[in-house]
């Protein structure tokens, strides 16, 4: 059974929308079709260079690993991501969303996928060098600038986790005063 390495960033905007919600909405859709068990280990959030001039709200970008029946089912849940993405992400000033892909036999990180991730952390990285390195290891971009950080995050491996607990509001409601407690 092939394995499916899906990245996502740039979905953000500088008056809302949030990468990590719509990687819990894919997720959210993975699990009302019965395909929890098929997800390998916990999404994964990275952490990129904060410095880079042209990103959105946030320096993040999302992956996950599922475990596909076929390349066909690999393929229709890049579909899906993508539907996703077309739906919730207001295309406005700096937002240019990415995915990238990997279909493999295996969940093995390439080790010129890793030096990716790494030098996107430090550096400001390029879509040419994105594109390079995806070709070499056979992975998929589709769409804009975002595709950077979303094959970044297909070469990130987690040696422990964190977590990120996010609350959401309807856009019509007012922000919550919240107390320090000390």
């Amino acid at each position: 059974m092939p394995y499916l390495m899906i990245g996502i960033d740039d979905t953000d905007w500088e008056g809302g929308g949030c990468t990590t919600y719509v990687m819990y909405s894919f997720v959210k859709y993975l699990i009302k079709d019965g395909l929890i068990n098929n997800i390998v280990g916990l999404p994964r959030l990275t952490r990129l260079n904060p410095y880079v001039p042209f990103k959105t709200r946030g320096n993040a970008s999302l992956s996950i690993i599922i475990n596909a029946k076929s390349e066909n089912d690999a393929t229709d849940y890049v579909e899906l991501m993508n539907s996703l993405i077309d739906q919730m992400v207001k295309r406005v000033g700096k937002t240019s969303p990415g995915i990238a892909y990997v279909i493999s036999d295996s969940i093995n990180v390439d080790e010129r996928l890793a030096w990716f991730y790494r030098k996107s952390v430090r550096d400001v990285v390029t879509l040419d060098l994105a594109q390079r390195v995806a070709n070499k290891i056979n992975a998929r971009l589709m769409g804009g600038r975002g595709v950077i950080g979303a094959l970044a995050s297909l070469g990130f491996v987690p040696i422990d986790a964190t977590y990120e607990f996010i609350a959401y509001r309807l856009e019509d409601e007012e922000r919550p005063i919240i107390d320090l407690v000390t």
